[in-house]
Protein backbone atom coordinates (compact mmCIF):
# COMPACT_ATOMS: atom_id res chain seq x y z
CA UNK A 1 0.00 0.00 0.00
CA UNK A 2 1.39 3.39 -0.97
CA UNK A 3 -0.14 6.14 1.15
CA UNK A 4 1.36 9.05 -0.79
CA UNK A 5 1.53 12.55 0.67
CA UNK A 6 -0.98 13.86 3.20
CA UNK A 7 -2.37 13.72 6.71
CA UNK A 8 -4.57 10.70 7.28
CA UNK A 9 -6.87 10.10 10.24
CA UNK A 10 -7.79 6.70 11.60
CA UNK A 11 -9.71 5.42 14.59
CA UNK A 12 -8.87 1.77 14.02
CA UNK A 13 -5.76 -0.36 13.57
CA UNK A 14 -4.19 -0.55 10.10
CA UNK A 15 -3.36 -4.24 9.64
CA UNK A 16 -0.90 -5.69 7.17
CA UNK A 17 -2.45 -8.83 5.63
CA UNK A 18 -2.01 -12.00 7.62
CA UNK A 19 -3.30 -14.36 4.99
CA UNK A 20 -0.55 -13.67 2.45
CA UNK A 21 1.61 -16.56 1.40
CA UNK A 22 4.70 -17.13 3.50
CA UNK A 23 7.10 -15.77 0.87
CA UNK A 24 4.90 -12.97 -0.46
CA UNK A 25 5.75 -9.47 0.71
CA UNK A 26 3.57 -6.82 2.31
CA UNK A 27 4.38 -3.12 2.47
CA UNK A 28 3.00 0.10 3.91
CA UNK A 29 4.86 3.09 2.50
CA UNK A 30 4.49 6.87 2.55
CA UNK A 31 6.36 9.65 0.76
CA UNK A 32 8.48 10.70 3.74
CA UNK A 33 8.05 10.83 7.50
CA UNK A 34 7.40 14.57 7.17
CA UNK A 35 5.00 14.39 4.21
CA UNK A 36 2.94 11.32 5.20
CA UNK A 37 1.33 11.51 8.63
CA UNK A 38 -1.16 9.11 10.20
CA UNK A 39 -3.10 10.65 13.12
CA UNK A 40 -4.68 8.12 15.48
CA UNK A 41 -7.70 8.94 17.62
CA UNK A 42 -9.06 5.47 18.33
CA UNK A 43 -9.27 3.17 21.32
CA UNK A 44 -6.43 3.54 23.77
CA UNK A 45 -5.71 -0.21 23.90
CA UNK A 46 -4.82 -0.69 20.22
CA UNK A 47 -1.92 -0.23 17.83
CA UNK A 48 -2.10 2.27 14.98
CA UNK A 49 -0.21 -0.04 12.58
CA UNK A 50 0.10 -3.76 13.29
CA UNK A 51 2.18 -6.17 11.25
CA UNK A 52 1.68 -9.77 12.24
CA UNK A 53 2.45 -11.22 8.86
CA UNK A 54 4.82 -14.15 8.81
CA UNK A 55 7.69 -12.63 6.80
CA UNK A 56 8.94 -10.04 4.28
CA UNK A 57 7.31 -6.86 5.54
CA UNK A 58 8.48 -3.40 4.50
CA UNK A 59 7.29 -0.31 6.39
CA UNK A 60 8.51 3.23 6.03
CA UNK A 61 8.46 6.86 5.07
CA UNK A 62 5.60 7.86 7.38
CA UNK A 63 4.87 9.33 10.81
CA UNK A 64 2.41 8.05 13.42
CA UNK A 65 0.93 10.57 15.84
CA UNK A 66 -1.13 9.80 18.92
CA UNK A 67 -4.27 11.82 19.56
CA UNK A 68 -3.16 13.11 22.95
CA UNK A 69 -0.04 14.71 24.34
CA UNK A 70 -0.32 12.75 27.59
CA UNK A 71 1.34 9.61 26.22
CA UNK A 72 -1.86 7.60 25.95
CA UNK A 73 -2.06 3.87 26.41
CA UNK A 74 -1.93 2.97 22.73
CA UNK A 75 0.87 1.61 20.53
CA UNK A 76 2.29 3.29 17.46
CA UNK A 77 3.73 0.35 15.50
CA UNK A 78 3.46 -3.28 16.66
CA UNK A 79 5.26 -6.16 14.94
CA UNK A 80 4.85 -9.74 16.15
CA UNK A 81 4.14 -13.31 15.08
CA UNK A 82 0.63 -14.22 13.92
CA UNK A 83 -0.13 -16.84 16.57
CA UNK A 84 1.56 -19.10 19.04
CA UNK A 85 5.11 -18.55 20.19
CA UNK A 86 8.58 -18.52 18.75
CA UNK A 87 10.29 -16.50 16.06
CA UNK A 88 7.58 -16.57 13.42
CA UNK A 89 7.95 -13.01 12.09
CA UNK A 90 11.13 -12.51 10.06
CA UNK A 91 12.50 -10.44 7.20
CA UNK A 92 11.13 -7.07 8.32
CA UNK A 93 12.61 -3.77 7.15
CA UNK A 94 11.47 -0.50 8.75
CA UNK A 95 12.91 2.82 7.53
CA UNK A 96 12.46 5.75 8.23
CA UNK A 97 9.52 6.25 10.58
CA UNK A 98 8.58 8.73 13.29
CA UNK A 99 6.27 7.85 16.20
CA UNK A 100 4.98 10.52 18.57
CA UNK A 101 2.81 10.59 21.69
CA UNK A 102 2.15 6.91 22.47
CA UNK A 103 2.57 4.71 25.50
CA UNK A 104 4.79 2.49 23.31
CA UNK A 105 6.14 3.96 20.08
CA UNK A 106 7.35 0.70 18.47
CA UNK A 107 6.84 -2.77 19.97
CA UNK A 108 8.29 -6.08 18.78
CA UNK A 109 6.83 -9.26 20.25
CA UNK A 110 4.58 -9.39 23.28
CA UNK A 111 4.56 -10.95 26.74
CA UNK A 112 2.38 -13.89 25.64
CA UNK A 113 5.25 -15.25 23.52
CA UNK A 114 4.39 -13.91 20.06
CA UNK A 115 7.90 -12.99 19.00
CA UNK A 116 9.65 -11.04 16.25
CA UNK A 117 13.12 -11.68 14.85
CA UNK A 118 15.55 -10.87 12.05
CA UNK A 119 14.46 -7.23 11.61
CA UNK A 120 16.35 -4.16 10.42
CA UNK A 121 15.31 -0.69 11.62
CA UNK A 122 16.88 2.36 9.99
CA UNK A 123 16.21 5.90 11.23
CA UNK A 124 13.44 5.24 13.73
CA UNK A 125 12.48 8.35 15.70
CA UNK A 126 10.39 8.02 18.87
CA UNK A 127 9.29 11.17 20.69
CA UNK A 128 7.14 11.83 23.74
CA UNK A 129 6.41 8.14 24.41
CA UNK A 130 6.59 6.23 27.69
CA UNK A 131 8.61 3.57 25.81
CA UNK A 132 10.26 4.63 22.56
CA UNK A 133 10.99 1.03 21.50
CA UNK A 134 9.88 -1.96 23.57
CA UNK A 135 11.08 -5.51 22.92
CA UNK A 136 9.08 -8.33 24.51
CA UNK A 137 9.20 -12.16 24.36
CA UNK A 138 12.32 -14.27 24.88
CA UNK A 139 12.30 -15.24 21.19
CA UNK A 140 12.33 -11.62 20.04
CA UNK A 141 15.93 -11.47 18.84
CA UNK A 142 18.39 -10.61 16.08
CA UNK A 143 17.24 -7.00 15.75
CA UNK A 144 19.43 -4.27 14.21
CA UNK A 145 18.84 -0.55 14.80
CA UNK A 146 20.73 2.09 12.80
CA UNK A 147 20.17 5.73 13.77
CA UNK A 148 17.68 5.07 16.56
CA UNK A 149 16.52 8.30 18.20
CA UNK A 150 14.38 8.51 21.33
CA UNK A 151 13.67 11.93 22.84
CA UNK A 152 11.34 12.98 25.66
CA UNK A 153 10.56 9.29 26.27
CA UNK A 154 10.41 7.66 29.71
CA UNK A 155 12.58 4.83 28.34
CA UNK A 156 14.25 4.99 24.93
CA UNK A 157 14.92 1.29 24.28
CA UNK A 158 13.53 -1.25 26.73
CA UNK A 159 13.74 -5.02 26.74
CA UNK A 160 12.46 -7.41 29.35
CA UNK A 161 13.65 -10.68 27.78
CA UNK A 162 14.65 -10.07 24.14
CA UNK A 163 18.11 -11.09 23.01
CA UNK A 164 20.76 -10.27 20.41
CA UNK A 165 19.95 -6.60 19.80
CA UNK A 166 22.41 -4.31 17.99
CA UNK A 167 22.15 -0.53 18.18
CA UNK A 168 24.61 1.56 16.19
CA UNK A 169 25.11 4.58 13.98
Amino acid sequence: VNLGTGHFKTTDTLMLPRGALQYASAALMGTSMWATRINYSGARDRAVVRADKRSYTHLGHFALFGDTNDRGTSLGLQILAQTGSGTQNTGVLVHPIWVYGFDVGVQMGNLTGRAASEHIYEQVIAQNCNYGVKLDSANTLNLVFHFLSASACGRGLYTSTAGSVFVGA
